[in-house]
């Protein structure tokens, strides 16, 4: 295990929804708070003061006694190392539950954590590591799909998320992940995140832009590592990709015509594609891939990005059905 300094104790909240568990089922979010339990134990060996816990879910589609046995299979929440919330919201959507948490909260740092990703040993512990350094206001870790069977190392090769990092560097970034990233209490107060129109991921994408004009630095601690796993079951990956391409044209500007956008879809499509061959030739062996894997992963990635392709089309054409039946 690694060990957490306490050479600046700063309090933090981890916040996680409980949004992503109903898709993953649980499997993974047991073993993301048997994780959390012991890292947490770690911070407050470190003299880290009074860690919060804060799980939000919906009442009306979520019963708070299983969460509760579900984080009581970790351990009883009387013997957390955390003051453990669990705070029932009606009707909020992902990022709306994190902005609602965030907003229970008085650390100062609030962590976001997702209930379907699963730390690895210190994930906690580098992050609260960089914010020694008072400069630091937005920090994520190292989010990579887990590389499990031939279908998790094929997202893991040709979805958005980077491949598991090698390094524990730091490093500056354009990118930001609700699922695996910290803030200062302050900074997230000023810059929540914001629905801008109707997409359904492009939040995060916001709040960096958010960022960037106010000069504030995204930074990634490569050794914040979590696992996160792909589109779960067929409907969910249909849903995922068809939802990426709806959400590549709301946020296209509006001043771009409508034929202009198909062709730009179009080209994005082709390169998208080829793009995906060169990862999977290239990286393949880094997940294990025989020539079998790398066929295999060709046809899923293809799949994929052609549902991506058409979730465009289908939104010129009529946007409400993907709203109405294949929203995530």
């Amino acid at each position: 295990m690694e060990t957490i300094t306490d050479t600046r104790a700063l309090t933090f909240s981890v916040v996680i929804e409980w949004e992503n568990a109903l898709l993953s089922e649980l499997g993974r979010t047991r073993e993301m708070l048997k994780q959390l339990h012991e890292q947490l134990t770690e911070a407050v060996e470190a003299r880290y003061p009074n860690p919060e816990i804060i799980i939000l879910y919906d009442k009306e589609a979520v019963d708070q006694q299983l969460i509760e046995e579900v984080v009581e299979e970790a351990a009883e929440l009387e013997a957390w190392p955390a003051d453990m919330r669990i705070i029932p919201t009606r009707g909020l959507e992902y990022y709306e539950q994190k902005n609602f948490g965030a907003q229970q909260s008085d650390s100062e740092l609030i962590v976001f954590l997702d209930s379907d990703v699963i730390p690895e040993p210190g994930w906690l512990a580098a992050l609260l590591e960089t914010f020694q350094d008072p400069q630091m206001q937005v920090v994520g870790g190292n989010t990579y799909v887990a590389p499990e069977g031939l279908y998790g190392k094929s997202f893991g090769l040709f979805w958005f998320f980077e491949r598991r990092a090698t390094g524990d560097g730091l490093r500056r970034t354009n990118q930001l992940w609700a699922n695996n990233v910290a803030f200062r209490r302050q900074t997230f107060e000023a810059f929540p995140f914001r629905r801008e129109n109707e997409a359904f991921r492009s939040q995060c994408t916001a709040l960096w832009r958010t960022l960037q004009e106010h000069d504030i630095d995204i930074f990634i601690r490569e050794r914040s590592k979590v696992s996160h796993p792909p589109p779960n079951g067929c409907r969910h990956f249909v849903s995922y990709a068809l939802c990426q391409g709806h959400d590549i044209v709301l946020n296209r500007p509006s001043s771009v015509g409508r034929a202009a956008s198909i062709a730009d879809d179009l080209k994005r499509y082709v390169r998208t594609v080829g793009g995906m061959l060169k990862r999977i030739v290239r990286h393949h062996r880094d997940v294990q891939l025989g020539p079998a894997g790398i066929v295999g992963a060709i046809g899923i990635g293809f799949c994929y990005h052609t549902l991506t392709f058409a979730g465009a089309l289908l939104t010129y054409i009529w946007p409400e059905i993907i709203q109405r039946y294949f929203a995530i």
